[in-house]
């Protein structure tokens, strides 16, 4: 049943300090914590959104989260802080509910002196008295309409015992029925913390620039002649919009000297603009592949030196310019990088780059 009047105050200060306030950009709605001090549970459709994401605590401070597991289809999300998010975390209700279970849903409200749509700090929660109308597998219905109360995305129902019976989902507004996540479905998605890679909001794009080293650089398909090796570093700047990226890199190379034919040694001097263009996909924890085809615009300047037919010592300078299609693929933790690329040309040439990215190219 409902606490009694004179309990209500004790159990929502026992609650408050839990809950938080999630901003998204120009949206927010409520956290809370669950699992452990320093991670919070809040609404997948509120974090999926343009816009930085913020966590206000009940302190006041407003802190910088990572999302660390998600569930689209259960519209779930856990967010973790580099710091305790409260004194302590909320626990889990395992009593057997019934239709007619009383249930609490607590939420983060505007703050009272703003009028217009903007989140403020962190407000004294909210609670709303309801109970349970229906029970399903892994959800329930509470007898509450939230049409309209803002803030209500992610917002926590608890038991009057004030342990988590669930979590209120976004479809509630597409099925017209106040629909509560179960508290087990979040009990599932704890585990997974960390072990999904990195979550990109729909629609979140990111500059990134950075500097490499190219310690492996050589042809491997030339027969008539000696392999060419370059040694040689670049930068580059690029854009990651969602699971998509491009970057367009700027080398300089330096060739060994290397013999064309028993008379003649050659060295080279390469200028290189590259463009790159492909997927970049989580492939497990804190790390992501990237991959995709390309294009690389080679300046040389080569110096040859050969014996003529007297015997002489001659020298010979040259410059061409040729363009050759290439492949890449690489790993990234979203800061430090490798990749090889494979240009597509007669000699074949491969090279390894290992990097730095400034940003980082990662949504983590």
């Amino acid at each position: 049943m409902v606490p009694p009047a004179e309990a209500l105050p004790e159990l929502l200060s026992r609650v408050a300090p839990c809950i938080v306030k999630v901003r998204r950009g120009a949206w927010w709605g409520t956290g809370f914590v669950f699992g452990s001090r320093r991670t919070i549970v809040t609404s997948y459709e509120l974090v999926n959104g343009p816009g930085a994401l913020q966590v206000i605590t009940a302190d006041g401070v407003t802190r910088t989260p990572r999302v660390v597991a998600w569930s689209e289809t259960e519209d779930l999300a856990l967010l973790e802080l580099a710091v305790d998010a409260a004194p302590r975390a909320l626990s889990a209700s395992h009593a057997p509910l019934s239709v007619g279970s009383d249930a609490i849903m607590i939420y983060q409200p505007r703050s009272p002196v703003l009028t217009d749509d903007v989140s403020g700090g962190w407000t004294t929660p909210l609670p709303r008295f309801t109970r349970v109308t229906r029970i399903l597998k892994s959800e329930l219905d509470i007898d509450l309409s939230v049409w309209g109360l803002v803030g209500n995305d992610g917002a926590v129902v608890i038991a009057p015992s004030g342990e988590v019976i669930g979590i209120i989902s976004r479809r509630t507004s597409k099925e017209r029925r106040t629909i509560v996540t179960a508290v087990e479905r979040i009990e599932r998605l704890l585990p997974q913390r960390g072990l999904q890679g990195a979550f990109v909001a729909a629609g979140e794009g990111r500059w990134f620039a950075g500097v490499f080293v190219s310690p492996l650089y050589e042809t491997m398909f030339d027969k008539q002649h000696e392999a060419i090796k370059f040694f040689g570093a670049g930068v580059e700047n690029g854009y990651r919009y969602d699971w998509l990226f491009a970057s367009v890199s700027v080398g300089l190379f330096q060739s060994d000297a290397h013999r064309l034919s028993s008379t003649v040694v050659e060295t080279l001097q390469r200028a290189q603009l590259e463009l790159q263009l492909g997927p970049e996909l989580s492939l497990f924890k804190h790390w992501d592949v990237f991959f995709g085809p390309g294009a690389s615009l080679w300046l040389d300047d080569s110096q040859s030196t050969s014996l003529d037919a007297t015997g002489a010592l001659r020298s010979d300078e040259q410059s061409r310019v040729k363009l050759h299609p290439e492949i890449v693929f690489g790993l990234t933790d979203g800061n430090f990088f490798a990749r090889d690329v494979f240009t597509l040309s007669r000699a074949g040439e491969t090279r390894l780059d290992f990097g730095f990215s400034f940003g980082p190219r990662s949504f983590d």
